[in-house]
């Protein structure tokens, strides 16, 4: 029964992609990263490991997690199709004229940033998943700031008329590197969806079909070739192994369905969403056990005190929080979701500004501050607002030297 539930749910949740790629016109749209990362963990690795293997949970446990997905997917769909964005959310003008000097200074500050991690582990330089996961604790401000700053360099770069496709391919290829030095496949598939999002929604490419197939075609290869490379000594008929192991979010979710006696009323995501926004620099004591990592203290105790990584447990931790009813908060947090990304996404077509983009980013499922816990919209606004004003307050130096004495305040008013 189990396999029935996952390939009903995968099927369902095919026919909102392809329904809502007819809608928008292409089928490189702003579910495409969530379609990418979905379809190989959640579902067909899922499949094939119930084809080979006998799953402990229970057809329950099954049924709640998978319809959670279908739900969830479906409710994103009729936000951003159905609700009209009102006009007072695209008055704000964030359109800026793009610098060389700031796109150069955040290239610059990424890689200082990153620097000091990159000398203490010379070593692993070949080997970045060491680096990885012997920074998961006491590194965050030079691991994740250094990311942060290197995606933003990338997004200014492609926003940069001035710049040609070889330069734009470039800085592509830079930020790939960068991110595969940070040792993180999550970070290399980010980097890609930056570009593959700017070109498909912010300039408004339309995909067809045929086009889509390759599309993803090319994303299974680069994808299967990045676990290859980035695992330490795995053969290559252990690959779907290993893959089938990335997929265990589901299985985890359904061990929580089926056992998780304790109901905890919102706490864990509460805690995920305070605690990981305090760097351990300014707080030593921060707990480990904060949020769902709670549960990983519980289920998972080994891999939990060697903090080298422990498995997750997906939207089971809504689960945990709120029981049955993580299937109504998960549906209406998305179908939030899908409003305000077709507000950013009505803004860039109105604007084509980096601003809006980066937020834009955040709402299709990629997380510029990859800090693993915490919903993150707040701080991708205000990463977006500090670029405006860093790029008028350029502008405005600019001016006042361009402009002859007692020009500016003309000028400026």
């Amino acid at each position: 029964m189990k396999i029935y539930i996952v390939l009903f749910s995968f099927l369902g949740f095919l026919g909102i992609y392809s329904w809502f790629s007819h809608k928008v016109g292409s089928w490189i749209n702003v579910l495409t990263l969530q379609l990418v990362l979905s379809v190989p963990t959640l579902y067909l690795a899922e499949l094939g490991y119930l084809s080979f293997f006998q799953a402990t949970g229970s057809d329950l446990g099954y049924f709640i997690i998978y319809f959670t997905y279908f739900s969830s997917a479906l409710a994103f769909a009729f936000g951003y199709l159905y609700i009209r964005i009102p006009e007072t959310a695209t008055r704000f003008n964030t359109s800026i004229k793009s610098s060389y000097l700031l796109i150069t200074a955040f290239l610059v500050g990424g890689i200082a940033l990153y620097w000091p991690i990159m000398r203490e582990f010379t070593d692993d330089l070949f080997n970045p998943r060491r680096i990885y996961t012997a920074t998961r604790t006491g590194y965050g401000l030079s691991y994740f700031g250094s990311m942060l700053l290197c995606y933003i360099f990338l997004v200014l770069t492609m926003f940069h008329d001035r710049i040609s496709r070889f330069g734009k391919l470039s800085a592509l290829a830079v930020t790939v590197v960068f991110a595969y030095l940070h040792g993180s496949k999550g970070q290399v598939i980010a980097a890609v969806f930056i570009w593959v999002t700017y070109h498909f929604v912010a300039r408004q490419r339309q995909i067809k079909l045929r086009g889509f197939l390759i599309f993803a075609a090319v994303t299974l290869l680069l994808g299967g070739s990045l676990f290859y490379f980035m695992l330490d000594s795995v053969e290559l008929n252990q690959l779907f192994a290993i893959v089938a192991g990335y997929a265990d979010y589901s299985r985890n979710a359904v061990m929580l369905v089926d056992t998780e006696t304790t109901t905890f009323f919102g706490r864990l995501t509460l805690e995920d969403n305070i605690y990981s926004r305090i760097p351990r620099a300014l707080f030593p004591d921060k707990p480990k056990d904060f949020g769902g990592f709670l549960l990983s203290m519980k289920y998972f105790p080994e891999a939990f005190l060697l903090d080298e990584g422990v498995p997750s447990f997906g939207i089971g931790i809504y689960y945990a929080d709120f029981s049955v009813f993580s299937i109504l908060f998960l549906a209406i947090c998305n179908f939030v979701g899908g409003i305000i990304t077709k507000c950013f996404v009505v803004r860039l077509s109105l604007y084509r500004s980096p601003v809006d983009f980066l937020v834009l980013l955040f709402m299709s499922g990629i997380t510029l501050l990859p800090i693993g816990s915490g919903y993150l919209l707040p701080e991708h606004v205000v990463i977006s607002l500090l670029l405006f004003m860093c790029f008028k307050i350029l502008s405005l130096r600019m001016t006042r030297r361009a402009l002859p004495s007692g020009q500016f305040e003309q000028a400026n008013q």
